[in-house]
């Protein structure tokens, strides 16, 4: 049972590695972002295109190509679309490289936290355990059916909800010429699974 214990140990290196292996990078992710945001030209294009799209609207107006309540709506749409360009540029400060960082050990200990929740709930430890008796069982120079059913029973008192105790007794008892206690097994199986053939 250890060893398994050992191997999920071993299973969870990896992911918890996936979680810090960012943290390595984030400095780099930072200055990067922060340059770029420094350098970035994007209002300024979108004001010379701005002004340069104004202008031929104004030259259109004086050809007279377009009327006054033409130019007045062609104007305002131009105003309008600089500012829903520049609007979208507005960025929120950037925050520490570091900020976070006690997050990543909180998600580190959930994730191991469920997955031991979720394999006592969801795993085959129970069922481990009984593969483990009945190898003690074969393994002993004395053991017997007796020894085996005596082994499982105290198996049955610690985990009584699973199947496969009472699958494994019921033969046991059928065969050993117990008929009351193979009744019994039958029945708690059954009251666990159901009826199914």
């Amino acid at each position: 049972m250890t060893l398994l214990w050992i191997a999920f140990a071993l299973l969870l290196l990896p992911a918890l590695w996936l979680l810090v292996a960012p943290l390595k990078r984030a400095r780099a992710v930072h200055d990067a972002q922060r340059d770029h945001e420094t350098n970035d030209r994007s209002a300024d294009q979108n004001v010379a295109i701005y002004q340069r799209r104004l202008a031929s609207l104004e030259a259109a107006f004086e050809r007279g190509d377009i009327g006054q309540a033409s130019f007045e709506e062609d104007r305002l749409a131009l105003e309008r679309s600089l500012l829903e360009d520049t609007e979208r540029l507005k960025r929120a400060p950037l925050k520490a490289s570091a900020s976070g960082r006690l997050a990543v050990p909180l998600v580190m200990l959930a994730v191991v936290v469920a997955s031991v929740l979720w394999y006592q709930h969801e795993g085959a430890e129970g069922d481990l355990a009984l593969l483990a008796v009945q190898q003690e069982v074969m393994a002993h120079p004395e053991g017997s059916a007796q020894m085996l059913i005596e082994r499982l029973e105290a198996q049955a008192a610690r985990q009584p909800e699973n199947p496969n105790v009472w699958s494994m007794l019921f033969p046991l008892y059928r065969d050993g010429g117990q008929g009351r206690e193979a009744i019994d097994a039958l029945e708690r199986l059954i009251e666990i699974e159901g009826r199914h053939p």
